[in-house]
């Protein structure tokens, strides 16, 4: 999601996140964007740098993709979610908005786009 480092969430407790059942503790977080829905990645992994794919940067230097097998195998889930248009903002931004006593949506905001991602107790 973000740059560098992986954006990283952290739950005190088993959640459902867009409805798939995640256990307690720490991941990262991911997403693919697409047309119509974007893939949101749930990983156990948190140290990896955020390079999902080889690049080649613009003097030639090939950065290599920090998002290895092993790393893929430490996925929790993938969730298709379907993106709203926002007005534009000129940063990325994560914010938590409780909606009653068991659940969160997280409001991710980057350009014009807006995910919404239910947390559930």
């Amino acid at each position: 999601m973000g740059a560098n480092e992986p954006t990283t969430l952290h739950l005190p407790f088993a959640a459902r996140v867009a409805g798939k059942r995640v256990w307690r503790g720490r991941m990262s977080l991911y997403a693919i964007p697409g047309q119509d829905r974007w893939t949101l990645i749930l990983n156990r992994s948190t140290r990896q740098w955020g390079i999902t794919r080889t690049e080649t940067g613009s003097k030639g230097r090939v950065f290599q993709s920090a998002y290895t097998r092993a790393v893929r195998g430490a996925e929790v889930a993938r969730i298709s979610i379907e993106p709203e248009t926002i007005p534009h903002v000129e940063q990325l931004t994560i914010t938590a908005e409780p909606e009653g006593d068991s659940r969160t949506v997280l409001m991710v905001d980057w350009e014009t786009t807006r995910l919404r991602i239910p947390i559930e107790v």
